[in-house]
């Protein structure tokens, strides 16, 4: 459905008196009774994302089975309203049939009313009252997609949706307990997607990484293993596109484990053997993961993504937002897990912090052939292949140019800076190191209203237009304030560790 097909169709098919409508791309649904099932408009970009990558994945299915392709055959395991099947139905071409399920009988009554005000049959959009696991067991290698977009924790549906999943089939899933899986309950983490977390400026990043592990782990149990499409930590949710594939070699990965203390990094069963202290503070390491060590993206099909959000924009009410997470994204270093934050680092030591140009500058000028990128989680990361003892001497040598008062004898800063630079740094600036200049926003504010929501609401007040961010955005604003020297703060006696 174009997009004057769509202005037509909305137009045709008003709001019946005695409810309220929602309209989101291309589906109007509607409520007697706003409290009734659950709808977050700040998830719009979510769905804006996933229509994305559906009209992809569906085209890649086509070429792929060339003439047995009938269709593709989605379940919407956690349906609530129906707007998502239906956005997917009316946006995304090459569907055969969407089960919109969910527990609740005043949900499957909202998903059969709005499939059917759509204009859509029951043939096309099969509403489904059932426990989503039950669905999922009972069907094995039924579906070609499975979106899983639960309110908290999807890792409970992990296993019965890598047996679900045809091969090559495309699993879905938003895990929106960030404060789980960003660290603030390690307890919590460990039993539910079986890694430990850490607090600290990667823990968004960490929180898709730990996701990942999980369903690769669930995978793994049946000789399946995961290929991330896109993987991405969203406003207050991680969101990520995996695909699903039989292949038994393919199924041993290698996970992650982490050190902490001046933040060293090493694969399970690979990494050389580390003393019980950090060599370069001195303090007890501590254990991060598993996590997923691999790449959070295809970069084939990032660049698709691209290329059909800038020629269908029109189409997608969130364009901008989410081409910002793309483009971004795009850019990491693929190989790399987690990152350093720049600020975080230079706290460590309580040192004049540069800025975010120079310190990259000071890596590519050793010539030593490190790499450096960005992370779509913090405009501040640097992301790099440096050991953590390569970034101290940097900092060490901008230390001696740019002096601060002596920190306090024990304190992790006068361990790390008591040791001499093995190399001299070179500031100079370099253009490569500045911010590439771009006319599209990268780093897009949140709008007003924006939030997880309770479990059973709808907002159907429109969220306001997203405020853009460009050169002069989020990013920028990071170079700006690096560059400047930091106010002089009270020294605190505590030790503070770096996060990788």
């Amino acid at each position: 459905m174009d997009l004057e097909e769509r202005t037509a169709w909305l137009e045709a098919h008003p709001t019946p008196e005695g409810f309220e409508a929602i309209t989101e791309g291309a589906a109007r649904v509607i409520f007697e009774n706003k409290n009734e099932v659950f709808y977050n408009p700040a998830q719009e970009v979510n769905r804006d994302l996933s229509v994305l990558v559906l009209r992809l994945f569906a085209e890649q299915m086509r070429q792929e089975r060339g003439e047995k392709f009938d269709g593709i055959t989605i379940l919407e395991a956690l349906s609530a309203t129906g707007l998502r099947s239906v956005r997917y139905w009316k946006e995304v071409p090459g569907i055969k049939s969407i089960v919109a399920n969910d527990i609740e009988t005043a949900a499957v009554k909202n998903i059969r009313r709005n499939v059917h005000f759509n204009g859509i049959s029951d043939t096309q959009i099969i509403p489904n009252q059932g426990d989503a696991r039950a669905v999922m067991y009972q069907n094995q290698k039924a579906y070609d997609v499975i979106d899983l977009d639960p309110y908290g924790s999807g890792a409970e549906f992990f296993d019965a949706a890598v047996q679900s999943i045809n091969d090559g089939g495309l699993i879905c899933v938003t895990c929106t307990d960030m404060q789980v899986l960003c660290g603030n309950y390690p307890e919590v983490c460990s039993y539910k997607y079986g890694a430990l977390p850490l607090k600290g400026k990667p823990t968004h990043e960490q929180a898709v990484r730990i996701v990942l592990a999980s369903l690769e782990r669930s995978a793994a149990r049946y000789q399946r293993h995961i290929v991330p499409l896109i993987s991405l930590s969203m406003d207050f949710y991680v969101r990520m596109f995996v695909r699903v594939y039989t292949r038994p070699e393919e199924a041993k990965r290698s996970m992650l484990c982490e050190g902490k203390g001046a933040s060293q990094r090493y694969l399970a069963a690979s990494g050389p053997p580390v003393n019980r202290n950090c060599d370069d503070c001195g303090r007890d390491h501590k254990v991060l993961g598993p996590i997923w060590n691999r790449s959070l993206y295809d970069d084939e099909f990032i660049k698709k993504a691209m290329e059909e959000l800038e020629k269908n924009s029109a189409l997608f009410k969130t364009h901008k937002k989410v081409n910002g997470y793309l483009s971004v994204l795009s850019q990491e270093l693929p190989d790399q897990p987690l990152f350093y934050d720049l600020p975080a680092i230079c706290k460590v030591l309580h040192a004049q912090q540069p800025a975010m140009s120079v310190f990259k500058s000071a890596i590519l000028n050793a010539n030593r052939g490190y790499r450096i990128s960005i992370s779509h989680t913090v405009a501040t990361a640097i992301k790099t292949d440096a050991p953590a003892s390569f970034l101290w001497d940097i900092l060490r040598g901008w230390n001696k140019l740019h002096p601060v008062r002596p920190p306090p004898p024990g304190s992790v800063a006068a361990a790390i800076l008591e040791k001499e630079p093995s190399f001299e740094a070179d500031f100079t600036e370099r253009e490569d190191a500045k911010p590439e200049k771009s006319k599209k926003p990268r780093f897009v504010h949140n709008p007003p209203n924006w939030g997880p929501g309770t479990r059973r609401q709808i907002n159907v007040k429109r969220a306001a237009p997203e405020a853009e961010t460009t050169k002069e955005g989020e990013e920028a604003q990071a170079e700006k304030e690096t560059s400047q020297p930091q106010a002089k703060k009270k020294r605190q006696d505590s030790e503070e560790t770096a996060q990788p």
